[in-house]
This record gives C-alpha cells, structure tokens and sequence, in this order.
C-alpha cells in the first residue's frame, strides 16, 4: 500500500496581471511543507501540473527532501491536474469582464468591497459551470473526466512507492470524490476550503482503490508560524 499525498500550490499572485506565479509567500510556504514531508515519507515520485505556479512549488518542495531521496526519485508531469480555466468561466458568465477585468484586478486586493463582490460573483459563475449553464472551453464533466485520467495514471504508478502531487484546489478537491465516494459536485466545492500548500492524502492499496486518510491538513504552517492563505 502507497500514500498519495497532494499538495495545493503555495500562494500565488491574486490580483495580479500574471496570478499563475508565486508569491514570496508563497515560496515560503512550500518551503515549510517541504520540510514537514521529508519527515513523514520519502516517496519515490514527485509530479505536478504543467501551470507555473504548480511548478513552482514542487521546485520549493523538493528543496526539503535529502539528496538520496531525490537521486532515486521521477519527477514528472501531468497536465490532467492543471486547475479549471477561471477566466474563460467567468468570461463566459459576464460577457462584459474582460472590459472591466484591469480595474477589478488593481481593485481585489486594496479594497474589501471589490473583494466580496467579486467572491460573490465567481460563486456564481462555477455554480453555472457545474451545471453546465453556459459554452464553456471545458465543461465541469470534461474537467472530472480529465482529473480522473490523471488519477488512473498515478494508480499504475503507485506500486512504486509513495507520490508526492502538487495541484491546485479544484483537481484536488475533485480526488475526494474517490477516496470520500462522493458526488463530483460535492466533492468539487471542498475546493472552497483549501488552504495554500494544504495537504490531503489518499491511500492506495493492491487494488488500486483510493480510501481518504486525511483533507487538507495545514498545521506544517501553523507551526512554523507562517501565514495561512486561501488565495
């Protein structure tokens, strides 16, 4: 049996023109998870998605573990965990956004009510994304068929030892729904909870069943005295 341990990509830059890249905190913060994983596996692989900032954080990851672990290990990459496109779902929804979007941007992150209002409706866009209420680029079935792909992918794998992910919210999120059995709408809006570099872990035994052992652990952070972030 082998642990799959999946980790949501540090803080990335939101509100910023380029969200896909790391903040300095949130290089910080997989550094801290790097450490804490080197204490508790030694895995064999190493994969993350293909987005820069998934890339990013597996490079800080990587950093805590020693130089015998990391000359035996692969390290690969799997697109089937990139996140859900938010900007074509939010433009699909508001037509009108792309005119307003570099306001909205400059205003996210200085100003409280600009934030909620835009929570309030990015909410509302997904919920019309999974329930397929729109022309959008990849449907909410696509996005779970394409993360349950990359799931199969790793089940071959994972006699091999234990694997070390890096995604984002969303695709984790949707990898509950093997190890919880749940919906895939349900198990999608846990994404709501997830903290930058928390970490989940699925078990995987000889039969390539996926059980949960824990969701969204964060304590790496809070016992480094780091900062917790949802964005």
């Amino acid at each position: 049996m082998s642990t799959l341990y999946l980790v949501r990509h540090g803080q990335a830059s939101f509100g910023k023109e380029d969200y896909d890249q790391l903040s300095p905190l949130g290089y910080e913060q997989a550094q801290i998870t790097g450490q804490y994983l080197s204490k508790v596996t030694a895995p064999s692989i190493f994969i993350s998605g293909t987005l820069k900032r998934q890339r990013q954080t597996l490079n800080e990851v990587k950093k805590g573990f020693s130089e015998t672990v990391l000359q035996s290990a692969r390290f690969l990459e799997f697109k089937e965990f990139n996140e859900f496109d938010h900007k074509n779902i939010l433009e699909v929804v508001y037509p009108d956004i792309r005119i307003k979007h570099k306001t909205m941007l400059e205003r996210l992150t200085t100003c409280e009510q600009s934030f909620n209002d835009f929570q309030v409706m990015y909410k509302a866009a997904l919920e019309k994304w999974v329930n397929n209420d729109g022309c959008f680029a990849e449907s909410f079935e696509q996005f779970n068929q394409r993360i349950a792909q990359g799931l199969k992918q790793i089940k071959s794998l994972s006699m091999q030892g234990d694997i070390i992910l890096v995604s984002s919210a969303g695709p984790i999120s949707t990898c509950m729904q093997y190890g919880c059995e749940l919906a895939a709408d349900a198990a999608f809006w846990l994404c709501e909870e997830m903290i930058n570099t928390g970490i989940s872990a699925l078990r995987l035994n000889d039969q390539n069943d996926a059980r949960l052992s824990y969701f969204n652990n964060f304590q790496h952070l809070v016992f480094a005295d780091s900062e917790v972030t949802y964005r």
